[in-house]
């Protein structure tokens, strides 16, 4: 939401009423290309969950680029322009996630004095990148507390010798 924000668009979160289901894309701008809404879906995938493994290991980015095709088959019958945005755990951004981070800095520099489209690109892939690894490390946490209290509820009786 801040990275269309700073372009000086306007947006919202997670748009209710857009569908007749339980869908909605976690940001909509309204008035994107002549009129249309566009409307943005993030996804986080892991190169190594075995659906994207066979083809991760063949081709860079073919996780996410996977990940791509299942959200535009998902939002197939989008009113507005859909694009899905997606990042592989291991940092690399889907082919539209980096089409329309470009189209975004175009903007900022049309909208806003002083911005560098560069700039703009660099500072929101760390930003984002900086994002997926703090949520990476608090979901090994939580797992981790999990496991721990897990395996303190049952009462184990180990001798170990080294």
């Amino acid at each position: 939401h801040g990275m269309v924000l700073s372009t000086g668009l306007r947006a919202s979160v997670e748009k209710r009423d857009l569908y007749s289901d339980s869908r909605r894309p976690d940001i909509v701008v309204p008035d994107w290309q002549a009129g249309a809404e566009l409307h943005l879906d993030f996804s986080a995938t892991h190169p190594c969950l075995p659906s994207y493994v066979s083809s991760s290991s063949r081709t860079g980015g073919a996780a996410a680029a996977t990940r791509e095709r299942e959200k535009r088959n998902h939002y197939r019958d989008c009113s507005g322009t859909f694009h899905p945005l997606v990042i592989e755990h291991f940092g690399r951004w889907g082919p539209a996630a980096l089409r329309v981070l470009n189209d975004l800095a175009v903007r900022a520099q049309t909208n806003i004095p002083d911005t560098r489209r560069s700039a703009f690109r660099q500072f929101w892939l760390q930003k984002f990148g900086c994002e997926l690894i703090r949520t990476s490390l608090q979901t090994i946490h939580q797992n981790s507390i999990a496991w721990r209290l897990n395996f303190l509820s049952h009462s184990y009786s180990h001798s170990f010798s080294l």
